[in-house]
């Protein structure tokens, strides 16, 4: 058996051994004892041995036919993908709804005074020191001025429909990842020609970027996108957005922490907020050599 090399498997068929030689899957014949006298017996015999471990091994590793498959079963009313599951997520999303609106605490008993029928203001994210003591403070720290404590949206969910009257929001809107339903709830809770006074750091100051909690940019045309306006010469899209809101006002304001710089900051700012054109003027050219500290909206609940 010169020059032939038995690879995986072969069988004795009608006196005729056949190898299936390497990987090509194509069956040689090889020559009988009969018609081949170099063939001997021990090539035969280690042959033969191999052919029957394969077929050991081909009945160890049966395929299983049709029959004897096992269907996958399709979900029903106990399966994890079926009613119960539903079920559960259901449930699941419920307690997570449930939980949003009752995680917060009520300090001052605001929400009794309001669903009372009192018209309240609101200062969104207080802080430690209220600027107008007689607002409702929100807050999503208990500091010993805040009167609601907890998520914004929590809170907001819990006042009835045109229950307030103002609202203040000094470097709080920043911290919102969700702006557009924040506005979306302030505008079911103001009552009609309701003020919102907003301060928020400019997207040129360099302090905006050190706080890990800022979530989005602010510039002169960011609440034009949001609300009616008529104030700027440049206009911009409101991608379909229904207005609830009227931007009356926007002011640069220019500060520095440190006192000299802040009283000179201060100074040069009011060149820029003599006009509309100074404003877009200096936003345009100027903002990274001599950013805004800061930027104030005035809006009006349409």
């Amino acid at each position: 058996m010169s020059g032939v090399t038995l690879d995986a498997i072969c069988h004795t068929e009608k006196g005729v051994i056949t190898g299936y030689m390497g990987t090509t899957g194509r069956a040689a014949k090889l020559p009988t004892k009969k018609s081949h006298a170099k063939l001997d017996a021990h090539t035969e015999r280690a042959c033969i041995d191999r052919c029957s471990t394969a077929r050991a091994t081909r009945r160890l590793y049966k395929r299983p036919s049709d029959a004897q498959r096992q269907p996958i079963p399709s979900p029903g009313p106990s399966s994890p993908l079926g009613l119960a599951g539903i079920l559960t997520s259901f449930l699941r999303g419920l307690a997570w709804m449930l939980a949003e609106k009752m995680t917060f605490q009520d300090k001052s008993a605001i929400l009794a005074r309001v669903k009372g029928g009192e018209v309240v203001a609101l200062e969104l994210g207080c802080g430690p020191r209220k600027r107008h003591p007689d607002a409702v403070g929100v807050d999503a720290l208990d500091y010993p001025g805040v009167d609601l404590v907890g998520d914004v949206f929590a809170v907001l969910a819990a006042f009835p429909d045109a229950s307030v009257s103002t609202v203040h929001a000094y470097h709080f809107l920043e911290h919102v990842s969700d702006l557009d339903r924040l506005l979306a709830e302030l505008a079911r809770v103001m009552t009609p020609n309701a003020v919102m006074d907003v301060e928020v750091p400019h997207f040129a100051h360099p302090y905006f970027y050190s706080d890990p909690t800022h979530h989005r940019f602010f510039g002169l045309y960011t609440f034009c996108y949001l609300a009616r306006s008529s104030l700027f010469r440049r206009g911009v899209p409101m991608y379909g957005r229904a207005p609830a809101f009227e931007l009356t006002d926007v002011r640069l304001d220019f500060d520095s922490p440190f006192p000299i710089r802040g009283v000179l900051r201060r100074t040069v700012g009011r060149v820029f907020n003599l006009s509309r054109w100074m404003q877009e003027f200096h936003e345009e050219n100027l903002c990274y050599l001599l950013p805004a500290y800061q930027l104030r909206y005035l809006l009006r609940r349409l």
